[in-house]
């Protein structure tokens, strides 16, 4: 999907791009045994969004600003969602690192946009 994406343009690349973006953000969490983590997956899945226009708006010669730029939004935003977690310790850096690893994932995942065609 991403090959046949990309041999169209970047917009068409776009919808194989968010697909895989989701299902990123929500494996992640499944595959840590952490489901249902709703507000970890949309965090996640709303910086892949998130890098996706940012990538667009600034163009592929800024595409690594862009990508690390929107992820140390997003991790500084899973810090504080999990601070307002009342788990305990323990619970809220496990949580923590999963949230920051599906955020990066689905955020690097949006590098196929920055890629030379």
């Amino acid at each position: 999907l991403l090959a046949g994406g990309a041999a169209i343009g970047s917009y068409a690349l776009l919808v194989p791009l968010v697909l895989l973006q989701a299902v990123t953000a929500a494996g992640w969490f499944r595959l840590n045994g952490m489901w249902p983590a709703r507000q970890g997956i949309a965090l996640a899945f709303l910086g892949g969004l998130v890098a996706d226009a940012a990538l667009l708006a600034a163009g592929r010669e800024h595409g690594p600003t862009a990508l690390l730029g929107t992820l140390g939004v997003w991790v500084l935003l899973a810090v504080v969602l999990q601070l307002r977690s009342p788990a305990t310790g323990e619970e809220r850096m496990y949580g923590l690192m999963a949230t920051v690893v599906s955020a990066a994932l689905a955020v690097l995942a949006a590098g196929h946009l920055a890629a030379i065609p």
